[in-house]
């Protein structure tokens, strides 16, 4: 079918929803260095196909495995950064739980983890609204 005309383009573009406000306000609480390469992450993770290949992302251990929960990560002003996440239930479509900091191992809030399984788990069950996240067109 090379020269059939009526070929209707999908949209590969993920769409990204927040939680919370939480997300909201780490973002606020970035360094502009912080919220360019957030934005960066996210405008390229929002065309990559396969979340396999995002990039800064890496699936959780323990129980957050078992949640289907990952990171985004980057570093601003000499701090790591953690954006936890889920996939939404819609295609193409992933929610972010809450940002955090992380540093040995350590991350704070100290329950953001626990926070992250609870949220993941009231998402499934649904009634939960979340807002669209916008990806920024100057990046």
């Amino acid at each position: 079918m090379p020269n059939h005309k009526k070929v209707i383009a999908l949209a590969l573009e993920w769409r990204f929803f927040d939680f919370a406000d939480d997300v909201d306000h780490w973002y606020g609480q970035l360094p502009e260095e912080g919220k360019d390469l957030f934005n960066s992450i996210l405008k390229v993770n929002s065309k990559t196909s396969n979340p396999q290949q995002w990039i800064a992302c890496k699936l959780l251990q323990g129980a957050c495995k078992s949640e289907g929960i990952w990171e985004w990560y980057f570093s601003a002003d000499k701090v790591q950064q953690r954006l936890l996440g889920v996939f939404g239930m819609g295609r193409r479509t992933a929610v972010f739980l809450l940002g955090c900091s992380h540093k040995d191992r350590v991350y704070s809030p100290s329950d953001s983890l626990n926070s992250a399984i609870k949220r993941a788990k009231l998402l499934r069950k649904g009634g939960i609204s979340l807002r669209e996240r916008t990806i920024p067109a100057d990046f």
